[in-house]
């Protein structure tokens, strides 16, 4: 029952999304590969899917910030279709929690500090504006810039109150605006 649900579903959306009388060599599904350097992300390398819409690209996959790996998705939108063009990005993603307090990850922090890094991971959403060069339907360059607001919480951490002889722990919740940047190459191959 569900297969065949399944089935339905995308045989829907294929009929819906490409024009009853294109022909077959217009029918572009803009898929490809995204490959950029990102703040806050880090490493990212994405597919990406052109919405039916020449000005639109979503973009979704794997971060990697030397501490842990991630998720990022999102979506840019070019409304020129020139070799240089202005674009405006929106994306989200989540590093997944990961152990700071390992002696590879080269932080040194006070003592008091290092319950709270056991278990530490972030999410974010960010909003750029950037200018790609290249062919829209081939490869593509890029350079974006713009902010990010940043959410992360602190478990573990450790506090004695003054003369009470008594520790407790508490989670420390964190947000913060934090400048966001992307560099990388946009490959299309179907």
């Amino acid at each position: 029952m569900a297969v065949s649900a399944i089935r339905v579903l995308l045989v829907g959306l294929l009929l819906t999304a490409v024009p009853l009388g294109a022909r077959a060599e217009d029918r572009s599904w803009g898929l490809g590969l995204q490959l950029d350097a990102d703040s806050p992300a880090g490493g990212v390398a994405a597919l990406t899917f052109r919405p039916f819409v020449p000005w639109a690209r979503l973009h979704g996959g794997v971060t990697w910030n030397y501490y842990a790996f991630g998720l990022q998705g999102g979506l840019t939108l070019a409304p020129f279709r020139s070799w240089a063009r202005p674009t405006a990005t929106v994306e989200a993603g989540t590093t997944f929690d990961a152990d700071l307090r390992s002696p590879l990850s080269g932080l040194h922090v006070p003592e008091a500090w290092k319950a709270s890094l056991s278990s530490v991971g972030y999410a974010y959403a960010s909003g750029l504006l950037g200018l790609e060069l290249g062919n829209p339907d081939g490869t593509t360059f890029f350079l974006r810039a713009g902010v990010s607001r940043a959410w992360s919480t602190l478990r573990g951490v450790s506090g004695a109150p003054a003369g009470s002889g008594t520790a407790n722990s508490t989670p420390i919740h964190l947000a913060a605006w934090v400048p966001a940047a992307s560099v990388g190459v946009a490959l299309r191959f179907w």
